[in-house]
């Protein structure tokens, strides 16, 4: 599936989260592997506690960080994929 800005994120509710500071440790509870998540990273993670569109995502992440909008929109899409390919979250249209 192609993720988009208008695609719908959720977390995998079978692995475990845990923050570390203003980190994340994510634990892949099928392969019982850690994952660690800083910053914005760690910050897009918390966003997808609840569904959420990847837009949503990207216009809060704007109003928090110096970034522009097209920088962040691809590496928003590209981490959030990334995840989805570890089992880590659900994508849906």
């Amino acid at each position: 599936m192609k993720v988009t800005e208008s695609s719908i994120v959720a977390r995998n509710q079978e692995h475990l989260s845990a923050p570390v500071g203003e980190d994340q440790v994510i634990l892949d509870t099928k392969s019982n592997k850690y994952f660690g998540l800083e910053n914005v990273a760690s910050r897009i993670w918390a966003l997808t506690e609840n569904s959420i569109a990847i837009e949503g995502i990207i216009e809060k992440l704007i109003e928090e960080f110096e970034v522009d909008r097209k920088t962040l929109s691809k590496d928003c899409i590209s981490f959030i994929s990334d995840l989805e390919k570890r089992g880590l979250v659900r994508i849906k249209e």
